[in-house]
């Protein structure tokens, strides 16, 4: 389908001289340079040209033939990336030497087509180096070429041969396009001044004189006067836009078609401007400008700046509205006034953007020959999509859709109304897509939006950034952010009853590294003659699947918690506790959740046949983390006969699944204790833990070293004991007439150390051997009872001595 490009790239009043430009309207035209000049081409030579590219197919843009007319050098872009509907699809700069060799010169950037592109080629033949930039922009700088290296058949003037339009090599060659404002210079031309408004020194665009060659099938070239405010892109870029929405409509449309705004026209000549400009595009209506009193009735602000009030020309007695009109647009009664209305009433607009914008046709099939870049164009004087290399979007007014075409073929409609612009997700009836379905007619959706792949693109075709998706608020207006928010992308043949492999090792059977931390957020019961310990535990454990990719990821961990579903689709390690004193000892004061570990945040942006514009993150580089919150009994086994001098070592035994024990190793990562170190009847001394087989499983064992505080038992029994016993042995230097005295007192420390040893022996474990502290006791109780027998003996022989005289 072949469109003729009513567009305009212009401010109010064009300022700009006009020059001569080619407009090749077929596939099939060449217009050659037949002017003759006296002064001889130098060694070192630029040329300058303005290309209109309206589809980035492979296309070239002038040729230089040498002194025998045969090729010399040809200069040509074309679009690498093609298929990649994102930041990475550029144009770029090439040079075809000869019939043979190419020179890649680099990219000139990315562009929304159709695009002017001025260009500029130094050639020293003297050096063999080429230097070229593209609006502006250094693209190749004394790039070495030896096919230019002391050339030969340095053509002395370029008469019949300069060539520009449709420049065959081989087979066809598709070229629709524009070029004009050709200047040639020669070696006194400063290559870094010169510009879109240069005149060359050699030979201009004025002096030129060219032949227009009609080729087989085609029709000749023709020439026409084009600005260079237009051929050299330095004003915005007006589009009218047909479709009847509301004013708020209008603002959000000009937004999604590009990041644009409603065109500001605030003075009556720019309010003619806009509307002799929107009757020229499209058709005689009036269309909505950006001022409303919304805020403050009576008080018209501009929609993009509403901190100051703007005074307006209006039509004599308006505004009139009240508090029901807050918007404002033109009349056909009066071209350069303004009337308020209300919000709600259906009108055009025009949009302004800085540069053409791209949009991305997203849904499409891998193999789809469908153009996956559109950009907005006024064709044909109506609205429509221009397709970067095939394809174009149309609106059929007759049957009511949009008809999408490749080359000039009806590929797809949409029943999508006329004013929707076909923005945001719609259903498409494909036809005749031979990359996808085996050429069968199908329906599908696709999404057409303006949003990079920072962004997220809305079922209304807005953005957002991708930051906002899945974070549970609603921001897409028709809260289609938070639609589709699974996290999980698996291969359908994913078995979740197998462990993942390594993803640092080439073999199928690596095992998978579970790498665990275990937190102990407190010690509940200790039960040294039920032989239990009770722990309250927080424990990790850290796997990476790389079967798996994962989606809608956050950089904080929290927020990528698998929902059930997903968390009953993956495999995860079931932890068996060994040493528990029973299952039901066994409790969740949590429940398990599943995390994905995003910290590196290292992604792959959603290839454009995805409908939504995502960030995919690789299960080897992003772990998953499995979050068991758990009370347990374990069993301990108490050794108390050095009590209470004992240190006891308790242990919690962790392993997996008989069918995983030979596919899983546990990687011990951090063990942490999340409370003070004294307990109530222990401290602990500290805390170990190791990889080890249990009971012929791989596993991971956790010992914590117990130990009493020693200073309770010196304040409670040690010293007491002790005292009674010192003053018991200080009765033996009392008088020998303080018998009595000596007994009773003896008598009582012996009673105290017997209630003493009752009192502690009753709160003291129960076991087979004597312990310590029941020795000690013992021996104290002993002494004053050994005290009284060694002073009942003394009183006896004294009193036999006595008995003797």
């Amino acid at each position: 389908m072949i469109v003729s490009y009513f567009f305009l790239l212009f401010l109010p009043t064009m300022y700009g001289k006009d020059v001569k430009i080619f407009n090749f309207e077929t596939q099939a035209d060449t217009a050659i340079l037949n002017v003759s000049t006296s002064k001889e081409l130098s060694a070192t030579f630029t040329i300058c040209i303005s290309n209109l590219v309206k589809k980035n197919r492979f296309a070239n843009v002038i040729q230089v033939q040498d002194s025998e007319e045969e090729r010399w050098f040809t200069l040509s872009h074309f679009m690498e990336n093609k298929q990649d509907a994102n930041e990475n699809s550029r144009l770029f700069a090439w040079l075809r030497v000869g019939k043979k060799f190419s020179v890649r010169l680099g990219s000139i950037g990315q562009h929304g087509m159709p695009a002017w592109i001025f260009s500029c080629l130094r050639v020293n033949t003297s050096s063999g180096t080429l230097t070229f930039k593209s609006n502006g922009n250094l693209v190749a700088e004394n790039m070495f070429s030896e096919h230019f290296l002391n050339f030969d058949k340095v053509p002395k003037r370029l008469t019949n041969q300069l060539r520009v339009g449709r420049i065959q090599y081989g087979s066809t060659t598709d070229y629709l396009s524009s070029v004009g404002n050709i200047n040639v210079f020669d070696d006194s031309a400063d290559f870094d001044s010169l510009n879109c408004s240069s005149a060359g020194n050699y030979l201009s665009m004025e002096e030129m004189k060219w032949t227009a060659v009609k080729s087989e099938n085609g029709t000749a070239s023709y020439e026409e006067m084009k600005s260079t405010d237009v051929i050299c892109g330095s004003s915005a870029l007006n589009l009218a836009v047909p479709a009847e929405i509301s004013y708020g409509e209008s603002v959000k449309y000009c937004r999604s078609l590009g990041g644009g705004q409603m065109y500001d026209a605030r003075t009556e000549t720019d309010i003619s401007f806009m509307y002799d400009f929107f009757r020229a595009m499209i058709t005689k209506k009036n269309v909505w400008v950006p001022f409303t009193d919304l805020k403050t009735e009576g008080t018209w602000v501009f929609e993009y700046e509403q901190s100051s009030p703007v005074n307006l020309p209006w039509v004599a007695g308006q505004p009139n509205g009240g508090t029901g009109q807050n918007c404002a647009h033109t009349t056909s009664s009066s071209p350069g006034l303004l009337v308020d209305n209300y919000c709600d009433y259906l009108k055009p607009f025009v949009c302004v953007f800085p540069t053409r914008p791209t949009l991305k046709l997203k849904g499409l099939c891998d193999s789809s020959k469908l153009d996956p870049i559109y950009s907005p164009v006024n064709a044909d004087q109506a609205f429509s999509y221009n397709g970067h290399l095939y394809s174009d979007i149309v609106y059929n007014s007759s049957t009511k859709e949009w008809n999408l075409f490749r080359s000039g073929k009806l590929m797809a409609t949409s029943s999508a109304a006329a004013s929707s612009l076909v923005l945001g997700t719609r259903t498409w009836q494909v036809m005749a897509d031979s990359g996808c379905e085996n050429n069968n007619e199908y329906t599908t959706e696709l999404n057409l939006s303006f949003c990079t792949y920072e962004q997220f693109n809305c079922m209304d075709g807005s953005c957002i950034s991708l930051t906002r998706r899945c974070d549970g608020k609603q921001d897409c207006d028709d809260g289609s952010d938070e639609e589709s928010c699974e996290m999980v992308i698996m291969h359908p043949a994913y078995n979740k009853r197998i462990s993942p492999p390594s993803p640092h090792s080439t073999s199928a059977t690596s095992k998978t590294q579970l790498n665990i931390t275990l937190d102990i957020k407190q010690v509940l019961d200790i039960q040294e003659i039920e032989g239990r310990f009770e722990v309250k535990t927080h424990i990790k454990v850290e796997w990476f699947d790389p079967q798996l990719k994962f989606y809608n990821l956050k950089p904080d961990v929290y927020l990528n918690t698998l929902g059930g579903e997903e968390f009953n689709k993956i495999w995860k390690p079931k932890l068996i506790f060994d040493n528990i004193k029973e299952i039901d000892s066994l409790s969740h004061y949590k429940e398990d959740r599943i995390r994905i570990d995003a910290t590196l945040y290292e992604f792959i942006n959603t290839h454009y046949s995805e409908l939504r514009n995502g960030r995919i993150f690789d299960g080897t580089r992003n772990h998953l983390v499995l979050e068991k919150y758990i009370s347990t009994l374990f069993i301990c086994n108490f050794d108390m006969s050095w009590y209470p001098f004992d240190t006891q070592v308790c242990h919690m035994n962790i392993t997996v699944l008989d069918e995983d024990s030979n596919y899983v190793e546990f990687l011990p990562k951090d063990l942490i204790l999340s409370i003070p170190n004294d307990l109530v009847s222990y401290s602990i001394k500290c805390m170990r833990m190791v990889s080890e087989e249990i009971d012929g499983r791989t596993g991971v064992s956790v010992s914590i070293s117990l130990a009493r505080s020693m200073t309770t038992f010196l304040l409670t029994v040690f010293i007491p004991t002790l005292a009674l016993d010192v003053i018991g042995h200080l009765t033996n230097f009392f008088k020998d007439d303080d018998f009595d005295i000596k007994l009773t007192l003896n008598i009582t420390v012996t009673l105290v150390l017997s209630n003493m040893f009752i009192g502690i022996n009753a709160s003291l474990p129960t076991t087979n051997n004597l312990k310590h502290i029941e020795l000690w006791l013992i021996f104290s109780m002993l002494l004053p009872f050994v005290e009284i027998l060694i002073q009942t003996y003394i009183e006896w022989q004294l009193n036999k001595a006595k008995r003797t005289k």
